[in-house]
């Protein structure tokens, strides 16, 4: 993942106006819990899930640059698999999965805290962080 942010502010630079992070639990709890949502990547199993979105001045330059940075991406083996938004209402249902986690969350008795942490720290927090049956996991320091 923190090849993919480095390659993504490097490469799309000045569109790139999101770049957001869940990983495989989060994913599949907001699936589960939230009716409205569905899985564009089902037939890939991956440990975490990016949702990426460029807003520059030219539709078409930003999509060709996104869809050139995806390619490259998943050639260097650093993506699995991706979709594109072919309109509103896919960009919404992306989004959706992402802000979806928040909601999924509240119907269970969890506390949540929206943090920023030091990117090439992701994987670690992730993996310390998640709460199972035996309890909550240890605290990362």
């Amino acid at each position: 993942m923190l090849a993919t942010f480095v390659a993504a502010k490097r490469e799309l630079g000045e569109v790139l106006s999101a770049f957001e992070f869940l990983d495989r639990a989060a994913l599949e709890l907001t699936l589960d819990t939230l009716d409205h949502t569905r899985n564009p990547l089902a037939d890939t199993a991956a440990p975490f899930y990016l949702v990426l979105e460029t807003s520059g001045s030219h539709r078409e330059h930003d999509r060709e640059k996104l869809e050139a940075f995806l390619a490259a991406r998943l050639e260097a083996g650093t993506l699995l698999d991706g979709a594109i938004a072919q309109d509103g209402a896919q960009a919404r249902a992306f989004w959706g999965l992402r802000e979806g986690v928040t909601e999924a969350l509240s119907r269970f008795p969890v506390y949540k805290y929206d943090l920023s942490i030091p990117v090439d720290s992701m994987y670690e927090v992730s993996a310390r962080g998640r709460a199972g049956p035996a309890g909550p996991a240890e605290a990362v320091d």
